[in-house]
C-alpha cells in the first residue's frame, strides 16, 4: 500500500513540475515588451546611394545627475522601419514624443517599434 501511495505521489510532483515548467517557459515566449514614452530628435542612421534616408533614431538626451559634468549624453533608438517608422522618416531633425515597445537586436541597439508620436513644437 506504501509503494503505490509514494508512486502516485511521485507522479503527481511530476506532473506539477511539468505544468510550472510549461508556463515559465510558455510566460518567457510571450513576455510583451511593455510600451514607453521617449522625447528625442529624429536623426538619420543610414542613406541608400542617392542619399535620400532610410532609416531614422529618435535620440534622447540623458540628464547628468553631476551637474558639473558639461558633456551631453544621448541615448539612440533606432526606429523600426514599419508604417509609422515611414512616417518618421520624414520629419528629420525635428523633436517627437514616441510611444512604442523597446526591444534590443543582435549587435545590442535599441529599437522602438513606435505606435504612436506627436511633433513637439520648438517654443
Amino acid at each position: 500500500m506504501k509503494g503505490k501511495i509514494h508512486f502516485l505521489m511521485t507522479g503527481l510532483l511530476m506532473l506539477v513540475f511539468a505544468f510550472s515548467l510549461t508556463q515559465i517557459c510558455y510566460g518567457l515566449q510571450t513576455e510583451e515588451a511593455e510600451e514607453i514614452t521617449i522625447t528625442g530628435t529624429v536623426t538619420p542612421v543610414e542613406w541608400d546611394e542617392d542619399d535620400n534616408v532610410t532609416a531614422v533614431a529618435i535620440s534622447v538626451v540623458i540628464e547628468s545627475e553631476d551637474e558639473s559634468v558639461d558633456e551631453v549624453e544621448t541615448e539612440e533608438y533606432r526606429v523600426v522601419n514599419d508604417e509609422i517608422g515611414q512616417k518618421l522618416l520624414k520629419l528629420e531633425g525635428q523633436t517627437v514624443e514616441a510611444t512604442g515597445k523597446i526591444e534590443t537586436d543582435e549587435e545590442e541597439n535599441k529599437l522602438i517599434h513606435v505606435s504612436s508620436f506627436k511633433v513637439i513644437e520648438e517654443k
